[in-house]
């Protein structure tokens, strides 16, 4: 993004990589820390925006697994009480509606 960019007064949603990969401090041993990927879309506008989520070198596949627009939150885990669901599923490279004053969190799978 450039200066002009952040100072638009069109700018009405943030899609934003933590990529869980590029850590690049070490744990308390010495030894390499990783992470899941999210994709992080936050749309502040009264209207649901289009978004285009990066490309396969990022990610082929998302899982999203908090949408506020729905309620929903869920989990790919499973732990003792905790039983992994079958999330929406979206490619990366593609779009994806992100509802409007909403929160979106895409998770990497692939």
């Amino acid at each position: 993004m450039t200066g002009e960019d952040w100072d638009s007064g069109f700018g009405k949603c943030v899609v934003a990589f933590l990529n869980g990969q590029g850590i690049s401090e070490a744990d308390p041993r010495g030894e390499r820390v990783t992470d899941d990927s999210f994709l992080l879309c936050l749309n502040a506008h009264y209207e649901d925006i289009e978004v285009t989520l990066p490309g396969v070198e990022y990610g082929e596949r998302w899982a999203i697994v908090v949408d506020t627009a729905a309620g929903e939150v869920i989990t790919l885990s499973v732990a003792l009480g905790i039983v992994a669901a079958e999330p929406p599923v979206t490619k990366g490279g593609g779009t994806h509606i992100v509802p409007a004053r909403s929160v979106l969190v895409l998770q990497r799978l692939d």
